[in-house]
């Protein structure tokens, strides 16, 4: 619970850091109606789940509440500025200094994963996960919370696909891929077992 809390504090403090020149040069993303846009940065996986260790990465993924562009003297797309702030707070958690760094992070859990968007607006991120999202991803979301930014935006995506992940229809098909991802996990770690097995004997000689 102690790394859970203290990585959201550092998040909560690295976006804050980053989103203040952002709003300087280029002023508050707003929608069409002239509503503030807003950034959640959501935490999946350990660091979702209440599960971070000392060692662990963090999985992260940014949602913006909606698309528009900012009102200072050089606007730019909300997509723009909030991908630009995604980018450069992974860049901040990531950066190597004399004292090391604070976090790896993973941003490959988001919609499309490396292929997609680094920070996506809410509507297309409701879209993705009601039309093209597999049932693991779906899943992946079970651990998923708010760790930081806006909460409201956030929460607005977990609630929407919430009932998605807890269908109550029998799908055989998704119980298959279950199956099936199961089993690839266990290869990989039967796989890395042997791999550490085989170091270890051989730093042993």
């Amino acid at each position: 619970m102690l790394f859970r809390s203290l990585a959201d504090s550092i998040l909560q403090a690295a976006l804050d850091r980053v989103l203040a020149p952002l709003r300087e040069q280029h002023g508050t993303p707003r929608d069409e109606h002239g509503r503030e846009s807003k950034l959640a940065v959501l935490a999946l996986g350990k660091l979702g789940g209440r599960e971070l260790n000392y060692s662990s990465d963090i999985d992260l993924m940014f949602v913006f509440s909606a698309a528009g562009h900012t009102d200072g003297a050089s606007p730019i797309a909300n997509g723009e500025f909030f991908r630009r702030a995604a980018l450069q707070l992974t860049a901040l958690l990531s950066a190597h200094t004399q004292e090391g760094s604070c976090y790896r992070v993973d941003l490959r859990l988001r919609p499309d994963g490396t292929q997609g968007e680094v920070c996506v607006p809410l509507a297309s991120a409701k879209n993705y996960y009601s039309s093209r999202a597999r049932d693991w991803e779906l899943q992946m979301l079970i651990k998923a919370r708010v760790a930081a930014g806006d909460k409201a935006t956030g929460q607005a995506l977990l609630d929407f696909v919430e009932p998605l992940t807890y269908s109550t229809s029998l799908d055989f098909g998704a119980i298959e891929q279950l199956s099936a991802t199961r089993e690839r996990l266990n290869e990989k770690l039967t796989t890395r077992q042997i791999k550490w097995g085989i170091s270890a004997k051989m730093k042993q000689k």
